[in-house]
Parts: structure tokens; C-alpha cells; sequence
């Protein structure tokens, strides 16, 4: 009998996750909808840039990885070694591209400092290499640990710790040092609280990014807590929030990217603000790997 009442709770937690799963890409799929617009806007501005290519990988292996996590939980039949591995090298190069989306933001906003944008490298490449610890614990001798928490080692658990805290630190430090140095870019030149808190008084792009960093900074970390304490206390369903996070930082990154890129169109180039010219030739030599000296 207490077989059968356990058997029935985790054919309840397999169909709850399967419909989050199927949520979590339906989602996404309507946003990139909802986004065909800009994006051929994006395209149509010229030659298919590396900044672009870079945005399109982004938008394709979260929809991949999405895709996976879909047919892993409405059809358990196809799970194996190999196509939790798949998945999880799919997640990584799609977090990968994500945050890679945000450090064109700040290469933008700090374009007259290599020192800080050399930084902010290194903390992404940091954050790249995060989550090598998880993916080693995937296969059978990577995890020596004989405890366990129902399905998950306890190896496992504290690598996805570790990569969670990292994630939130990456995103904190970004979103403190951004924010502090758009709010130097005020009209009035001065800066206080209720500047950094609505953006009222910065010029129209400092405003756009600073807006999108907080929605942005708030609605990732936030799903990230909520999946660390999920995790560490063997709550069911934690898996749940991981996808939610990939929807929603790969959304969110996007959307910026794209509006900054097309902003220009409505707003005009204005003295004194981050040039959208300015932040793509920033992107494409953030990925050529060489300064741009003459951006417009």
C-alpha cells in the first residue's frame, strides 16, 4: 500500500513536470513569435554580422535545450546517458551565449575602459567554466559519492549550488557596476537613489538599459534562489525553476540586444547617450577580439 501511494506521487511529479516542461517552451516559442518583427528588422540592416549570429545560436539552443527537456519528461523511454549529456551540453552553450549577450551590454556602457571591460571578461569566462563541475558529474565515475537525495548525488547538488551562486554573483556584479555607470550619464549630470531606481532623468538608450537590467537582474536572481533552496532541500519539481530561468534570462537578454540595436530608428542619434552604432561595433569586436576605434 505505501508502495503503490509512493508510485503514485512520482507519476504525479513526472506529469507536473512534464507540463511545466511544455510550458516553459511554449512560452519561449511565443516570444520568438512575437520577436519576428525586430528580428527582421535586425537582419535587414546588412550582411548577417557575428553579433546577429551570435544572437540567432542564443535564440536556437535555447530552443533545442527546451526541446530535449520536453521530450525527456512527456517520454521517459528516451532517457539515457547519452541524452542527458546532449542536454546538458546544450543547456551550457546556450547559458553560454546568453550571458555572452550581456557582456556586449557592458563592453557598450564601458567602451572607454579596457581595464573594466577586461574584467567583466574574465568574470564571464569564470562564469562559462562554472558549470564543468556539474557536467563531470554526469558520468558514472565522476560521481563518487555513495549518498544520495532520491535520484540527485550529493556531488551533483552542491556543483549546481556552485554554479547557481556563481550565476547570481556574475549577474549581481553586473547589474551594480552597469547601473552606477549609466547613472553618470545623466541629463543633469548629478545621480541619486530615485535616479538609479526609475531611470527618470538619463538619456532615452542609458534608460532603456538601465530599466531592462533591473527586470532583467530581479526575475533571474529571484528564480535562482527559489531553485537553490528547492535543490538543498530535496524539494520535488526543483528542475522546474532551472527551465524557467533558461526561458527567462535567454528572453530578457535578447530582448535587450534587439533594443538596443534597433532603438536608433526611433530615437535618433542624441548627444551625450550610448550610440546603438556605437554598441554594435562594440558587439562585433567583442567577438573579433579587436577594439573599434572609429564607432559612430
Amino acid at each position: 500500500m505505501m508502495f503503490d501511494g509512493h508510485s503514485a506521487y512520482l507519476e504525479e511529479e513526472a506529469q507536473i513536470t512534464a507540463y511545466a516542461s511544455v510550458a516553459c517552451l511554449t512560452a519561449f516559442i511565443f516570444d520568438c513569435m512575437l520577436s519576428i518583427g525586430e528580428e527582421v528588422n535586425i537582419y535587414q540592416r546588412g550582411r548577417l554580422s557575428k553579433p546577429v549570429i551570435t544572437y540567432s545560436l542564443a535564440r536556437l539552443t535555447t530552443a533545442a535545450v527546451l526541446a530535449c527537456s520536453v521530450a525527456q519528461n512527456t517520454a521517459p523511454s528516451l532517457y539515457s546517458e547519452s541524452f542527458a549529456i546532449i542536454v546538458y551540453a546544450l543547456w551550457w552553450i546556450s547559458s553560454s551565449l546568453t550571458s555572452l549577450l550581456f557582456f556586449f551590454r557592458v563592453r557598450a556602457v564601458f567602451s572607454r575602459s579596457p581595464k573594466t571591460k577586461f574584467a567583466f571578461l574574465v568574470l564571464w569566462v569564470l562564469t562559462t567554466l562554472a558549470p564543468i563541475p556539474l557536467l563531470w558529474s554526469l558520468y558514472p565515475l565522476g560521481c563518487p559519492d555513495v549518498g544520495h537525495r532520491g535520484n540527485i548525488c550529493n556531488q551533483k547538488t552542491w556543483s549546481a549550488v556552485f554554479f547557481f551562486l556563481v550565476v547570481m554573483m556574475h549577474d549581481t556584479l553586473v547589474f551594480v557596476y552597469v547601473s552606477y555607470e549609466l547613472s553618470n550619464s545623466s541629463v543633469t549630470g548629478r545621480c541619486d537613489l530615485r535616479t538609479l531606481a526609475t531611470g527618470n532623468g538619463l538619456h532615452n538608450v542609458s534608460k532603456l538599459l538601465l530599466r531592462t537590467g533591473q527586470l532583467y537582474y530581479g526575475a533571474t536572481v529571484i528564480i535562482l534562489i527559489i531553485a537553490t533552496i528547492a535543490l538543498l532541500r530535496s524539494i520535488p519539481f526543483y528542475i522546474i525553476f532551472v527551465s524557467m530561468h533558461q526561458v527567462v534570462s535567454c528572453v530578457l537578454a535578447c530582448r535587450v540586444f534587439r533594443m538596443v540595436l534597433l532603438c536608433d530608428r526611433e530615437l535618433g542619434p542624441k548627444n551625450g547617450e550610448i550610440r546603438t552604432a556605437e554598441v554594435e561595433a562594440m558587439v562585433a569586436a567583442a567577438i573579433a577580439g579587436a577594439e573599434v576605434t572609429n564607432a559612430v
